[in-house]
Parts: C-alpha cells; sequence; structure tokens
C-alpha cells in the first residue's frame, strides 16, 4: 500500500487538490491509503482506499500518540512508501522509517521560513516550483540529489459556451460594460484580500466588477472593508464553487494579492483559461505569471504598484490578449498533469526498486 498523509484537509486548497489528483492516478496502479489528522475528506478519497484520522488530530502535544498509530497502520497494512504532503505527517515517517522497512516520498507545498532546520521530507522532497527547490537546497540543507522539481498540473479545463458564460455575467449582476475581474482562494490572511481591495478603491476606471471564489475565516472582514471603501455594489463575494473555469473564461483579468505563496494552482488554472494574472511577486508565482509576458507581477504588499498594474492591465486590452496567449502556451509547454503525473510514477517506481532490492 501507498499511503498519502497530510494534516487538516480543506475544501479547494492547493496542496489538497495536488494530493487528491496525484493519489487517484496512482491508485489506478497500486493500493492506495489516506492519513489525516480530520477536515474535509473529498468522496473521491473515500473511494479510493481506507482513510484513517489521527488519534491526536495533530496536535503537537500529543505526537506520541499520533506517531504509534501511524506506525501501526504503517505495519499493518504493509505500507511501502508514505507520500507525504505537509511537514507534520513527514516528521512522524520520518521517525518511523528508523524501525520499520518503507520509503518516504514527500510533495513541498510551501516554504516554513521558521521552521526550515527541522522540517524533515524523507528520501526524496518533491518541489512544487523552483523557489521552494532552492529553499530546500539553501536554508534545510537538504542535498540537491535528493530534491526534484516537479510543477503542479491540471488537465485542459472544459470550454464554456457563449451562453453559459453570458448566465454566468447574469447570475452574478454584472453591470453592462464592465471589466470583469475574478480573484480564488480561501479568505485568508495569506491570501491578503485586503491589499486587492484597498489597491482596487483607488484603480481610476470604476468600471469593473469583481467575482472573489472562495470562502474563509476574513470573510466578515472583508465584505465590511469593502463597505467603508465605496466599492460593496463591485464586489461579489461568491463562496466556494465547483466552476472556476467558467468565471475565469468570463473574466478579463485575474489578481492575485497574497502575502506568501508556494506555487498556487490559480495561476495554472488561469494561464490554461487564456486568464492574464496581475499578482504578487510571491513563491513560485513568476514561474508561471511572468511579467509583460502572460501579466504583471508587483511587490508583495506594495498598494501602490497594484494600483499601477491594475490600470494599466484593465486600459489595455491588446496586451491582455498578448498576454492570455502567452500564458496559454506556457501552460501547455510547462503545466500539463500528464507531465506531473509522469514524474510520480518515476518517483513511486524508483522508491518502490529499492524496497525489492
Amino acid at each position: 500500500m501507498i499511503v498519502f498523509a497530510f494534516k487538516e484537509m480543506h475544501f479547494g486548497g492547493g496542496a489538497e487538490k495536488n494530493l487528491i489528483e496525484v493519489a487517484l492516478h496512482v491508485a489506478e496502479r497500486h493500493p492506495v491509503g489516506f492519513y489525516f489528522s480530520g477536515g474535509y475528506v473529498d468522496p473521491k478519497v473515500a473511494a479510493a482506499g481506507p482513510v484513517f484520522l489521527m488519534p491526536g488530530r495533530g496536535r503537537a502535544w500529543l505526537a506520541p500518540l499520533d506517531l504509534l498509530h501511524f506506525g501501526w497502520i504503517v505495519w499493518r497494512h504493509q505500507v511501502r512508501i508514505v507520500h507525504a504532503h505537509h511537514r507534520y505527517p513527514a516528521f512522524l515517517a520520518t521517525i518511523l522509517r528508523k524501525v520499520l522497512p518503507f520509503r518516504l516520498l514527500s510533495t513541498v507545498h510551501n516554504r516554513f521560513p521558521n521552521r526550515a532546520r527541522a522540517s524533515l521530507w524523507g528520501d526524496r522532497a518533491l518541489a512544487v516550483s523552483d523557489d521552494i527547490a532552492d529553499w530546500l537546497r539553501n536554508e534545510c540543507g537538504i542535498p540537491g540529489g535528493q530534491i526534484r522539481v516537479v510543477h503542479n498540473g491540471i488537465a485542459d479545463p472544459p470550454v464554456s459556451t457563449a451562453d453559459h458564460i453570458q448566465e454566468l455575467r447574469q447570475e452574478c449582476d454584472v453591470p453592462d460594460g464592465a471589466a470583469v475581474l475574478c480573484a480564488v482562494g480561501r479568505l485568508t490572511l495569506q491570501k491578503n484580500f485586503p491589499l486587492m481591495l484597498d489597491a482596487l478603491a483607488q484603480v481610476g476606471d470604476k468600471n469593473w466588477c469583481l467575482l472573489l471564489v472562495g470562502d474563509g475565516e476574513e470573510r466578515d472582514a472583508l465584505v465590511r472593508q469593502a463597505d467603508s471603501l465605496g466599492i460593496a455594489e463591485r464586489v461579489r463575494f461568491l463562496g466556494k464553487r465547483n466552476d472556476v473555469p467558467r468565471i475565469m473564461q468570463a473574466s478579463d483579468l485575474m489578481v492575485m494579492s497574497s502575502a506568501w505563496e508556494g506555487f498556487p494552482y490559480v495561476v495554472i488554472e488561469a494561464l490554461a483559461n487564456r486568464l492574464p494574472v496581475v499578482s504578487t511577486d510571491v513563491g513560485g508565482v513568476r514561474e508561471a505569471v511572468i511579467d509583460d509576458t502572460t501579466g504583471l507581477l508587483v511587490p508583495p504588499g506594495d498598494k501602490g504598484r497594484l494600483v499601477q498594474a491594475l490600470e494599466r492591465a484593465l486600459s489595455d486590452h491588446a496586451s491582455r490578449e498578448r498576454w492570455g496567449h502567452a500564458g496559454r502556451a506556457l501552460f501547455e509547454q510547462r503545466f500539463r498533469i500528464d507531465a506531473m503525473f509522469a514524474a510520480i510514477d518515476s518517483e513511486v517506481d524508483g522508491l518502490l526498486k529499492q524496497l525489492s532490492r
């Protein structure tokens, strides 16, 4: 069995999306299971293999309990590979590897600057961006031979008809002639949506409408902020949605204002949908959002530069068209799901061969 391990799962998160898609692919060739501390369990995951929950729910002071439980699962189910997608289960598996015969493969989705030396990633660390690979090498001290960059990949999105796009615009009450901006992500401090709203309030051209997809603990504060800035009538809080490709295809520009990132799926989805992006230059974003080629990059937290980038993008239709076409070409070259799956298969096969020696 190959066990995919995470901490608490959330609906629609990028790391969760990667874990689910990779696990379902691996399940076509090997029996799989899952080890989580709790949270949302996708029905496709439950159908693919047994789901085990940490008795300590991932709380640090109960780590010994989780360690014993995880060890029992590895022994009882003859687990050959643990594929960790979070620091905590990777830490547990690193300890268990000293006494149990399995291999540890870790996909590293983000930087953890204050915990670099305490991060343990096992036999192979798969970085979802060049930026994270640099962090693993330079700050975590992992030898380069144990690191491989495997960019997130997605399948071709379904193409919406003009009627479906028009229906969405009507559903969202988009004003006639307005430029449609979209932003996708959990409403958390990491995504720094207050910066985005502050910048939009200062954009000279007010003929825009923002479709904000996602939910989270910052929602109420963001609703109040939009009202206080006088832009509430132009911001649509759409919550969790299952039709993100249609929303992107109905949009003219995607905006991301994150304070930090690893390598977010949402920028790949934008490229695949020919949607130009204005984003803060964080993590591995610049590997997909190439400045003035597939969109525009601004320094994180710089409201003035974000306002300038938004004004330029909204006023320059020709550049948006050019960025959209270039983004689609980059997606086809680097971010297709088949390339991600091929890299994962190679790593899994290599670790299984080591165990058979």
